[in-house]
């Protein structure tokens, strides 16, 4: 190698990469910021909750079973999922309608 090729070399790779795209400023003050971030804290499920969770995954695990089953308990398992998707939607309506009032007021 010339000693061209090295000084150029050399004045390459001290100079910055003007395709970088890591702000050193910010870098900075992002390791001065030790903050640690948490999750919001959701409310404790009620004994409610619990057993609509339970009846859906039941209903699901009966009607996706790769066993055959007793068509009787199938057909159970199908309303039983059919009536807690109109639970849930009758539920979320009433959400919607009480956020609607709360901001109206």
């Amino acid at each position: 190698m010339s000693e061209a090729s090295v000084a150029v070399a050399a004045h390459i790779r001290s100079a910055p990469n003007p395709h970088s795209f890591i702000n050193h400023k910010t870098t900075k003050s992002m390791k001065e910021n030790n903050e640690t971030v948490e999750l919001p804290e959701a409310e404790k499920p009620t004994l409610y909750d619990k057993i609509k969770e339970t009846l859906a995954i039941a209903s699901q695990l009966i009607i996706a079973a790769p066993v055959k089953l007793p068509p009787k308990i199938v057909v159970v398992a199908k309303y039983v999922a059919l009536a807690l998707g109109v639970l849930e939607a009758v539920e979320s309506a009433a959400r919607k309608e009480r956020r609607e009032n709360d901001e109206d007021e």
